[in-house]
């Protein structure tokens, strides 16, 4: 993952370090937790609205509004969930109890239903 700190944030990070006390290390730590809990990609606009129900666009971020909403180009992407030894045993358990069940289809049809099920079940 990369974090890429604006000129403000550099200079807080130096400045916190150029002045090592208790403060300047407290000012790091707090600009360096605050910036890596932030998603890694930026809004494009803020969705501001009122008390009244209007609603209204800015392109920089203003807090005059009752609710604020960050809008992106795209949605920060998950990282994939794999199965684990454990779930890939209970798909094939699944699968088994299934063909016992539905004995026209093929195994892997059924195999492969549950592990597209469990797949799907850990990334939505």
């Amino acid at each position: 993952m990369t974090i890429t700190l604006t000129r403000e944030e550099a200079q807080r990070v130096l400045d916190a370090l150029v002045n090592w006390d208790a403060r300047g290390r407290l000012r790091l730590i707090e600009t360096l937790r605050t910036r890596l809990a932030q998603s890694e990609s930026e809004p494009v606009a803020w969705l501001i609205e009122f008390e009244n129900g209007e609603q209204e666009l800015h392109f920089v971020e203003q807090s005059v509004g009752e609710k604020q909403s960050a809008l992106y180009t795209a949605p920060p992407q998950r990282e994939w969930q794999g199965l684990t030894d454990e779930e890939m045993q209970d798909c094939i358990k699944t699968a088994d109890y299934n063909q016992g069940q539905y004995k026209r289809t093929p195994y892997w049809a059924h195999l492969a239903t549950a592990i597209e099920a469990k797949l799907k079940e850990k990334n939505t």
